[in-house]
């Protein structure tokens, strides 16, 4: 006569129904950030009130006395005279003169500029795009035309203008 009370399965309790309905939120707000790159952040900077610095009593700074220097190591030139090198090695005057030279196929022409970076070490800027592989073999190129003239030439980074270096070790 009595039937015993059946009871509800866990799942249907009102406790299981809102923390699913609560991970179910978290879960689709966070699919949409990532796709949508996620909440603007400039929009939650602008809008946080930033504290005024206060004013604090600056300390007399104390006389600074320096050593004068007399013998300062000169500038390395270790560009100028790779360049100076591979110009030679080109036979030409200007890098500008090898666009219409039979055998460069390399954008050679289009280096813009020179620069030392650190001992042993050149940045070699081009004013073209280039490929990886192009990049490591115009960097060979300069490390093989010039090795037996600078000979502390041990590395070759060449920046193309993406400003991507790619390093080419001797």
């Amino acid at each position: 006569m009595n039937e015993p009370a059946t009871k509800k399965p866990w799942y249907r309790t009102w406790w299981a129904i809102a923390i699913g309905a609560f991970l179910a939120v978290g879960i689709i707000s966070g699919g949409v950030q990532a796709i949508t790159g996620g909440p603007d952040r400039t929009e939650a900077k602008e809008e946080s009130p930033v504290a005024a610095p206060r004013e604090m009593a600056t300390p007399e700074p104390a006389p600074v006395t320096e050593a004068p220097v007399e013998d300062a190591a000169p500038a390395s030139d270790l560009a100028a005279r790779t360049h100076q090198e591979y110009l030679n090695a080109w036979g030409a005057s200007d890098l500008i003169e090898l666009a219409a030279a039979d055998g460069v196929t390399k954008p050679i022409y289009a280096i813009t500029e020179w620069e030392d970076m650190y001992d042993g070490t050149i940045r070699v800027y081009v004013q073209e795009t280039i490929d990886k592989p192009t990049a490591q073999e115009m960097g060979q190129n300069i490390l093989s035309l010039t090795a037996q003239n600078v000979p502390d030439l041990e590395t070759v980074v060449i920046r193309g203008a993406d400003g991507v270096d790619v390093n080419v070790f001797g």
